[in-house]
């Protein structure tokens, strides 16, 4: 695992462990779908609340690119799903469920600007795949739960395609954390050296506005696969 922390985030460690995966403290938490509504949301770049028909709520979950449901089957890329709210430090608990050979993500500190097309040139990506059947050859740092070619997740369990999956991302003060099914599998601090050390030498310096901010929107990224999502919730810390 990529514990990239200096000696002196002992306090922030201390701050995670106490972010725990209950929700009694349900005061605080602010789910952002209810299973019935996109109110917390917009399509990125776009000018109005209008949300694009390839997101639906179906069952109370919603759903991306219903209809690139397989192997060899896409209904073309990034149409993302946006918060209206920006985030800075936050616990972010949801599911996900992917399809046969599926490629989506979930990105944080994501800036939206009429100059920025997608929403990929700025944020992290908590990458989500299917790992097992994705056609192609992919390194490490393309597998879920990785930071999307930067640094991979490790000692990990990924249920298979079509399966439900748990994601939780908790950012405090640099310090990053994924989980994936209730288990740590990467962590890294964006202050420390690694990560510059990464950075620089990944396909990022390509895009001057990648990573430059610790607060901006999250977004749920339609790869053009069929994707769904479901019990979404945040807790600023």
């Amino acid at each position: 695992m990529h514990l990239l922390l200096r000696t002196g985030l002992l306090a922030l460690l201390l701050v995670f462990s106490n972010c725990s995966n209950s929700s009694s403290d349900s005061d605080q938490w602010v789910y952002l779908f209810d299973g019935t509504s996109l109110e917390h949301w917009k399509m990125y770049g776009a000018k109005s609340d209008s949300i694009s028909p390839k997101w639906n709520i179906e069952d109370g979950i919603i759903v991306a690119s219903k209809n690139g449901n397989g192997l060899g089957v896409n209904t073309g890329f990034d149409e993302s799903l946006m918060t209206k709210k920006k985030f800075q430090n936050f616990d972010l608990q949801l599911e996900f469920n992917i399809s046969e050979g599926g490629n989506s993500g979930i990105m944080y500190h994501v800036v939206e600007d009429s100059t920025i097309p997608m929403d990929y040139y700025t944020g992290h990506e908590y990458q989500i795949l299917d790992d097992n059947a994705f056609e192609g050859t992919v390194r490490d740092f393309q597998l879920t739960g990785s930071v999307f070619g930067l640094f991979p997740a490790e000692n990990k369990s990924l249920n298979p395609n079509n399966s439900w999956n748990s994601a939780r991302i908790v950012v405090k003060d640099g310090v990053v954390q994924h989980w994936l099914n209730g288990s740590l599998i990467l962590e890294f601090d964006r202050n420390s050296d690694a990560y510059k050390s990464a950075y620089q030498n990944s396909q990022w310096t390509q895009f001057p506005d990648w990573g430059k901010t610790d607060n901006g929107h999250i977004t749920l990224q339609d790869h053009g696969d069929k994707v769904r999502f479901r019990n979404i919730k945040i807790k600023e810390l």
